[in-house]
């Protein structure tokens, strides 16, 4: 049976993050409990689709990728015209007149058998004339586990960037779960590292309202830094594993990679333990 059926920054992102922090009380009820990874793959192609990706799809039931590679190549690699609904576009704000393109895929994971079946949802977050953009968001699902709805399983939802109001370099790849969780994927900006972080925050809680909610992805700026901005005892709850995420050998100042969520009781965070071709651990995240 299908278990949803049984149920020191700058001043100004401190001040941001605070600022949308929800005290506990104001928190989602419990969504449903489904297992859930993110990894920043530092690119995509067959090689990492085939092992990383495939190693994450098969162990938890929602995965989110950053960083999954340029569109072209994720095209070929699914095999597009065969196994992809006609894509869908949203105007990237920060190249006037271009679009972003959207792909929903099937694809079944290699080496499995029985074969498994799985949804790929994959967003270009930045355009370019290159197929080396590795500005991308995806996600990886497990139907068998977790209901979708018929229409607008997923969107991106680009960022606002006006000239006095920027909430960063990317947006939000946004899953709609029948039931419950909306779930996130996200990437922080690089430089200044993690400056948009409450801004990305702000949109998920602004898109889900009080519906439960989560988002993962690699945030570039380590827990410790965050808490104090949301606060104790205020929602939403930071998850993190507690290990380094990011670099050869990291230690906790390189813990970049974490779950931020108003879906509560919370879960609990632990990093893959082995590395999976990129310089990013993967982090899973279950109740």
């Amino acid at each position: 049976m299908r278990r949803w059926l049984v149920r020191a920054l700058p001043l100004l992102a401190a001040l941001l993050l605070s600022a949308s922090a929800l005290p506990a009380s104001e928190a989602a009820a419990p969504g449903p409990d489904y297992t859930y990874a993110t990894w920043n793959t530092q690119g995509g192609g067959p090689a990492k689709w085939n092992d990383g990706m495939a190693k994450l799809a098969s162990d938890y039931d929602v995965v989110a990728l950053e960083e999954a590679g340029g569109l072209n190549s994720f095209k070929a690699f699914v095999d597009a015209e065969t196994n992809c609904r006609p894509p869908t576009h949203v105007p990237d704000p920060g190249s006037p007149g271009e679009q972003l393109e959207m792909l929903d895929c099937n694809w079944e994971i290699p080496g499995t058998e029985p074969r498994k079946q799985r949804r790929l949802f994959f967003a270009v977050t930045k355009w370019t004339s290159s197929d080396n953009n590795t500005r991308s968001l995806a996600f990886i699902v497990n139907t068998d586990e977790v209901p979708l709805p018929a229409r607008g399983a997923f969107e991106y939802l680009p960022p606002r960037q006006d000239r006095d109001y920027y909430e960063g370099d990317r947006g939000l790849l946004r899953l709609k779960i029948t039931g419950g969780p909306n779930v996130y994927a996200a990437h922080a900006d690089a430089s200044p590292l993690g400056r948009n972080l409450m801004s990305l925050v702000q949109k998920a809680r602004g898109d889900s309202d009080r519906d439960p909610w989560l988002m993962m992805g690699d945030f570039n700026l380590a827990p410790r830094y965050v808490r104090p901005m949301i606060g104790e005892g205020n929602q939403p709850e930071l998850v993190k594993s507690g290990k380094g995420t990011h670099g050869h050998n990291p230690g906790p100042e390189k813990e970049c990679d974490y779950m931020v969520s108003n879906d509560v009781p919370g879960y609990t965070a632990e990093r893959y333990p082995g590395r999976l071709q990129s310089d990013h651990f993967p982090v899973s995240f279950r109740r």
